[in-house]
């Protein structure tokens, strides 16, 4: 055997050696122990991470899915307004055409109403029994107003 030929001291030191090199052992393995515990609860929080991250691109998916759903009704329900918004349009340009063509109407109606046209076409209408009278006469003092006599006069 190869420990025949050593001495007392030569044992001795390698004991020493040895000693430290288990004690130094013992202090790797404590820190093995702690690392091993850091890791385990690193592993334990990725674990509750990468769950909270499925549930979330769960979510996320289930949204997605709703948001395409509800988009393409979205996109329906924009070109039905579109076509209300146009009727609408459509039927405002119509009564502004109306409006106007009524304001024509009211125009040539004052117009021909200060031309005196107005009255000339009432008193063509009716035959009064007093032929002196004129409906424009302001002079009437102690006149009474003609009877209408209801008769259409005939062009001679």
């Amino acid at each position: 055997m190869a420990d025949e030929g050593k001495t007392r001291e030569q044992f001795i030191s390698e004991l020493e050696e040895l000693r430290k090199q288990v004690a130094d052992l013992k202090n790797d393995n404590a820190k093995l122990k702690e690392i091993e515990i850091d890791f385990l609860s690193s592993n334990r929080k990725c674990q509750e991470l990468t769950a909270e991250l499925d549930q979330k691109y769960r979510e996320i998916k289930w949204h997605d899915e709703f948001q395409v759903k509800h988009v393409a009704e979205l996109e329906q329900k924009e070109i039905l307004l579109g076509r209300y918004i146009r009727h609408l349009k459509q039927k405002k340009l119509t009564i502004r055409i109306l409006a106007l063509l009524l304001a024509i109407v009211l125009i040539c109606i004052g117009i021909a109403a200060s031309l005196g046209k107005v009255g000339q076409f009432v008193k063509s209408i009716y035959e009064y029994e007093d032929l002196s009278y004129r409906p424009m006469d302001l002079e009437r003092e102690g006149k009474p107003l003609p009877l209408k006599t209801g008769k259409i006069p005939t062009k001679q």
